[in-house]
């Protein structure tokens, strides 16, 4: 489970744009000032669309392979829980686009900084903590470790809720900076490689 929230918090590490960057170019680039500023935008717009839309995908067709055998009550269930963890993550997830480097009129660099959630918030949760308030919330006598699919989703959610309540209180970020290599494909930009 912590491998898969890792996983989730690097995927969705390509949200948020903040501030301004640099930009540079080679000497062969031949584009103008204006047509940088225009493919700066286009730059940003794909990066964005990567991380809200082709990256969830791709996290959500993997996740679905990891839990195909589950029952579909089950199935739907951990679905949800995994679409508001997710969303979670992208909420609290900011990228900082530092410098985008022209290689030629088709290929660019972006060095980026990213800052998100630690795996620390989901790697400390208090497990004795967390059996106390489920046997509160649903007036059980103790928790018993089970495979009941009811009692599953409202562990689940609990967990959800307990995991931001956790991370609102004691805010736990890692920031990760790297290059992200794209191509000119028609009028846009293809990620190449991360």
């Amino acid at each position: 489970m912590k491998k898969l929230i890792t996983l989730i918090l690097f995927i969705f590490s390509m949200q948020i744009f903040a501030g301004q960057y640099q930009v540079t170019k080679q000497k062969n680039v031949t584009l103008s000032k204006e047509q940088i500023e225009v493919e700066n935008k286009k730059i940003e717009e794909r990066l964005n669309n990567y991380a809200k839309k082709d990256l969830k995908e791709s996290l959500i067709s993997e996740f679905k392979k990891v839990i195909k055998d589950i029952p579909e009550e089950g199935y739907y269930i951990l679905l949800e829980l995994f679409s508001q963890l997710s969303n979670f993550i992208v909420e609290n997830t900011k990228i900082k686009i530092k410098n985008i480097k022209y290689l030629s009129n088709t290929k660019a660099v972006v060095k980026s900084k990213i800052t998100m959630p630690s795996s620390d918030s989901f790697d400390n949760l208090n497990e004795g903590e967390l059996e106390k308030k489920f046997i509160k919330k649903y007036n059980l006598k103790e928790f018993e470790n089970t495979n009941d699919l009811k009692t599953l989703s409202k562990l689940g959610i609990l967990m959800a809720d307990f995991i931001k309540k956790e991370f609102k209180e004691k805010p736990s970020y890692r920031v990760i900076e790297g290059d992200i290599n794209l191509e000119k494909v028609k009028n846009g930009w293809e990620i190449k490689g991360i």
